[in-house]
């Protein structure tokens, strides 16, 4: 019987020990929001034009590249859309539209294929969500056919 009774004055000490700890170390819940990420989206175009220089008259022409590149300062992705104006320019990949991942460049290739003697222009416009740079940034493309 002493055991019983010794063993219940153990349990309910136990217990009531237990309510005054979590009494005495309530946990700590804070009003303060964690702080807010900011969105950063860097866009680096390398080059304002490309020049094909003399490209004969053939179907296959002549190619010419740029890059775009989401900066290592970016957190978030660069979208966006390129196109090409101007007779005889054409995109030839990496487009119409691209998803560039923080510090990652996609590749664009324009190609210029004359039909005729002379010279010839246009030009590579990039539309972007990056606020780093404004909308569309523009690669002047020009060429010149010889036979």
């Amino acid at each position: 019987m002493k055991t019983k009774i010794l063993y219940l004055f153990f349990v309910l000490i136990m217990i009531l020990g237990c309510q005054k700890k979590e009494e005495s170390n309530p946990v700590q819940q804070s009003n303060k929001t964690p702080p807010e990420t900011k969105t950063v989206i860097e866009i680096e175009v390398p080059r304002t034009y490309i020049d094909f220089g003399n490209t004969h008259i053939t179907p296959s022409g002549k190619t010419g590249g740029i890059g775009i590149t989401n900066s290592n300062a970016s957190n978030a992705e660069l979208t966006g859309t390129v196109t090409v104006t101007g007779e005889y320019f054409f995109l030839d990949a990496g487009g119409p539209s691209f998803r560039i991942a923080p510090n990652s460049t996609a590749s664009i290739s324009v190609r210029f294929t004359p039909k005729k003697v002379g010279y010839a222009a246009g030009t590579l416009s990039i539309e972007h969500n990056s606020p780093s740079k404004n909308s569309p940034i523009s690669v002047a493309l020009s060429g010149f056919g010889v036979q």
